[in-house]
């Protein structure tokens, strides 16, 4: 409740416990998010004349994005942070789009992503894109409301390598009908 910008009249101590779990969650933009929260809960301890204290528990007190977050180091967050994102090629150094291949049978689903994540790589070496594919992997949520999930992520430089290769896959994958694909471009969560 703190974090989300009410104000709280006398409040001069903020607990966050266990802010490893946003830390880790397994989303690139983790570190940011966790950043963001650490930044905004430590703006509503004592305000005003009173003074405020910030406790955050956690079993990384080394990460850049506890430490960029207690200093108000804005700057050196990002520093870091686009550092990361260079390294593993995650926007804004990339396009990214998320296939899901769901569907009620485990086996089916499987056997559907295989034959997607096959038919991409075909269609990325017969155009000649530059798109990175990986997987497929299960979701982060493998089963969400009683369907099997499973995730393509792709990654390119150019947003046109991007949609070409999801057009032409779209065109002329064929699955069965009860297999659902659905395509996510730049992706608010990797959920």
């Amino acid at each position: 409740m703190v974090a989300k910008g009410h104000d709280f009249p006398g409040v001069t101590l903020v607990g966050v416990i266990s802010v490893d779990g946003s830390l880790n969650f397994p989303d690139f933009r983790s570190a940011e998010r966790t950043f963001q929260l650490l930044t905004q809960v430590s703006g509503r301890a004592g305000r005003g004349n009173q003074h405020g204290k910030v406790f955050v528990q956690t079993m990384s007190p080394d990460h850049y994005a506890i430490n960029s977050a207690i200093a108000h180091d804005c700057h050196g967050f990002c520093t870091e942070e686009l550092k990361f994102r260079d390294e593993l090629d995650y926007p804004p150094f990339s396009h990214l789009a998320i296939v899901e291949v769901s569907g009620n049978n485990e086996a089916a689903v499987e056997s559907a992503a295989k034959k997607t994540a096959a038919d991409m790589s075909r269609q990325k070496r017969i155009l000649h894109l530059r798109v990175s594919i990986l997987g497929p992997a299960a979701a982060p949520l493998s089963i969400l409301r009683g369907r099997h999930r499973k995730q393509i992520l792709l990654k390119a430089k150019y947003r046109n390598d991007l949609h070409r290769l999801i057009k032409t896959t779209k065109d002329s994958l064929e699955l069965p009908s009860t297999i659902r694909l659905s395509i996510d471009i730049d992706p608010v969560d990797m959920l």
